[in-house]
């Protein structure tokens, strides 16, 4: 979500209209109201008790358009059927007057409310400086967060100079975080210091260093920008996370009866970024449906909701996990339906079709993710996924390291690792399939990455480490997963590739099949 100013709230009679957000609310609960509608009222409410001039509202709602009087008077008629048929009184011939008691105030600093400073540069490369792209492609991505609010780059520059006081800019335009960066040109990498500083003390809560060679392909500015945006990301819904029990309550649990939508789906949105098991999952799960409820006209909450059960459903398949799918798919075509869409959604409905088993439209959902974001590493990560489900490992594994190559810290990249490790096994590869398997398993412990661990080290004929990945497998509850090897994929190849080096190395280690299907 993007501004360029200070947030005013408009409070009257049961109501708040948040500029910003450009959201009107009752009691709380958001009110449908159409942008031309939305600006009505802003003007309206800025001089409320004085009369407007017809041609001056019109002017303001019509901006640079020529309309009939007509219009005007459809908008205003609107507005009473929402707001009440007294709040805005009519002078005959002249215009119209607010007439409700309001009370103005300024946005105190919002959750995950972020402004990226101007970027300092040393040098130039040969595609010149790299400064004011790269701050806007940050700018955009944050703004891409849920629950995010982020002030336009452009709009900052204009503010910012050296002697420019942080905590006061962010006051003004109330910010909780500012992204700073330096950025070095080498003689054949790029360098950039980044720095997220907390806008209200001044503080520095994370600071990293990135290098990227200039010959990086796609180019090192994207390269850049996919890292430093999915660092940032990581680093705010921890700062976030921090800062949840002072607003929520204290332990996970308690105190979420008063908070409101923003705040449980940063909650949500920390837990599922993170998650560790299946509980992890189903606690975000919890928190948007909370969220939901709060705010039942936001459709994008069944996008958010079906990216996180899908999610589940893959890693630790339910009991009920056919109805689970045909909620999935409800909830993605009910958002796509009301008109959301972002990378994010068409990647969930990559997802949700892969659980289908239709791994052709799979590809086209998440070819068409990467058209709107070509360096998403999730949805890349996810791709080379797909290319291993049809029988494509060999062309997967390019595709995987670059996901990998975008989001280096990620703390989901054990799932790449694992992918990587697994591609390589389905090849028959089992030497170059182990290093990556295990280190999957040491970012983040999952039964499927020492089942394939057991697998190639089997075909290996290393039999201490067939059994102590077998008994890292008993450990993790892994064969007492649910069966769901036939969710993955019925393409013939990868079918065949699953027999081969998968199912024949659990055989070799003296795995009973059947239970060892999950993977």
């Amino acid at each position: 979500m993007h501004t360029t100013g200070a947030d005013r709230h408009y409070c009257f009679d049961r109501f708040e209209l948040r500029v910003g957000e450009r959201r009107l609310l009752r009691e709380g609960r958001v009110v449908g109201l159409g942008g031309r509608a939305f600006e009505l009222l802003l003007a309206l409410l800025e001089q409320a008790g004085q009369l407007l001039g017809k041609s001056e509202l019109m002017d303001r709602v019509w901006r640079g358009l020529v309309v009939e009087e007509a219009n005007l008077h459809v908008q205003v008629s609107q507005l009473r059927r929402v707001i009440g048929p007294h709040a805005i009184a009519t002078v005959p011939g002249r215009g119209y007057k607010f007439t409700l008691a309001v009370q103005v105030r300024a946005d105190a600093p919002r959750r995950l409310s972020v402004m990226v400073l101007p970027f300092a540069e040393e040098g130039v490369s040969d595609a010149g400086p790299l400064a004011d792209a790269l701050a806007d492609q940050i700018t955009a991505g944050l703004a891409r967060m849920q629950t995010s609010y982020v002030v336009d780059s452009e709009a900052v520059r204009t503010q910012w100079s050296d002697a420019t006081d942080l905590r006061a800019l962010a006051r003004g335009l109330g910010l909780s975080y500012a992204v700073q960066a330096r950025i070095a040109h080498m003689k054949d990498h790029v360098e950039v210091v980044v720095r997220l500083t907390d806008a209200g003390t001044g503080g520095v809560l994370w600071a990293d260093t990135l290098r990227v060679a200039m010959a990086e392909p796609g180019g090192a500015r994207r390269v850049l920008a996919a890292r430093v945006l999915n660092a940032l990301t990581l680093e705010l819904l921890k700062a976030e996370g921090r800062r949840g029990p002072a607003v929520l309550g204290g332990e996970e649990g308690r105190g979420l009866a008063g908070a409101g939508a923003e705040d449980l789906l940063l909650r949500a949105g920390a837990r599922a970024r993170t998650a560790r098991n299946a509980d992890d999952l189903r606690a975000a799960l919890a928190l948007i449906d909370q969220a939901s409820a709060r705010q039942p006209q936001d459709h994008s909450l069944l996008a958010y909701r079906t990216r996180v059960l899908v999610t589940l459903i893959a890693m630790w398949p339910p009991a009920d996990i056919d109805a689970q799918i045909l909620r999935a798919e409800h909830d993605i075509s009910a958002a796509l339906a009301q008109g959301v869409t972002s990378a994010h959604v068409y990647c969930t409905l990559s997802r949700v079709r892969q659980l289908q088993l239709r791994l052709g439209a799979a590809l086209t959902a998440v070819d068409q993710a990467l058209e709107l974001e070509p360096d998403f590493a999730e949805a890349v990560a996810w791709r080379g996924t797909l290319l291993v489900f049809t029988g494509q490992s060999e062309q997967a594994l390019a595709v995987l390291r670059q996901a990998l190559t975008l989001a280096p810290q990620d703390p989901h990249r054990w799932g790449v690792l694992f992918w990587l490790g697994k591609a390589h096994l389905m090849l028959g590869r089992y030497e170059e399939a182990v290093p990556w398997l295990e280190r999957s398993a040491a970012v983040a412990p999952f039964w499927a990455t020492q089942a394939f661990l057991v697998a190639a080290n089997a075909h290996l004929g290393r039999q201490a480490e067939t059994q102590a990945a077998l008994a890292a497998l008993r450990q993790q509850g892994g064969l007492q997963q649910p069966g769901c090897g036939a969710r993955l994929s019925s393409e013939p190849t990868y079918c065949r590739q699953r027999r081969e080096h998968y199912l024949s190395g659990l055989l070799k280690a003296g795995v009973i099949p059947d239970l060892a299907a999950a993977a």
